[in-house]
Formats: C-alpha cells, structure tokens, sequence
C-alpha cells in the first residue's frame, strides 16, 4: 500500500515528499504536514488529519485509533490490521490535503495554485 499511497499523495497540487523521523514518508503542502506514512520495509500504517466527526467516527468503530503525538490536533492513524481498502485511505488523504491546504493563509494558497 506505500506505493498507492505515495503516488495519490504527490498527485495533490503543489503535494511534497520529505523523509523524516528516520525513514518515514511525510506528506505536506506549503510545509504543513498533512500525511505522515510508515517507512517501506515496517508495516503499513499512515497518520491523518480527519474532521472532529470523522475522529470520532473511526476510533470508535476501530477504523483508526488516535495517532501518537498528533491526536489532540484531530488526527488518526490506519494500521494495514484495521482492513481499510486503499481506496478509502486514498479518499482520506485527499480529505486530510484539503483540511490542511483550508488552513493556509489565503496568499500562501493563492500561490500555490
């Protein structure tokens, strides 16, 4: 799923990759974090900001559970065992773009494209 993952988060306008935290695969746009996925070789697992419903939502029916760090800023983490299909983790990334990318100041985002 690294592949999958990777490729739809970099297909987002203005989307960039940065490996940090040794090995992991961190999405952001206009240097805002808005995926952080495992690094290949570990198992899969992907960090995203979600809106406070759908926070709720995933860890109460054991879709995701609150992601280390990051949880009090709404985000959650999907395990490869929680059985999301890709096309969900894709549709939840471009959801957790969005979120992060509306947060931008609007010249930064008027920038971007």
């Amino acid at each position: 799923m690294h592949a999958e993952v990777e490729t739809a988060a970099l297909a987002l306008p203005a989307a960039e990759l940065v490996i940090q935290w040794g090995d992991h695969r961190v999405y952001k746009v206009a240097g805002k974090l808005f995926a952080i996925q495992s690094a290949p070789g570990t198992p899969w697992a992907i960090s995203l900001k979600v809106t406070p419903e759908s926070f709720t939502l995933l860890t109460e029916a054991g879709l995701a559970r609150q992601a280390p760090y990051l949880a009090r800023g709404g985000w959650v983490q999907i395990d490869a065992g929680h059985g999301m299909p890709v096309a969900e983790v894709t549709a939840r990334l471009e959801a957790s773009y969005r979120l992060v990318r509306a947060g931008l100041p609007r010249k930064v985002d008027a920038a971007l494209g």
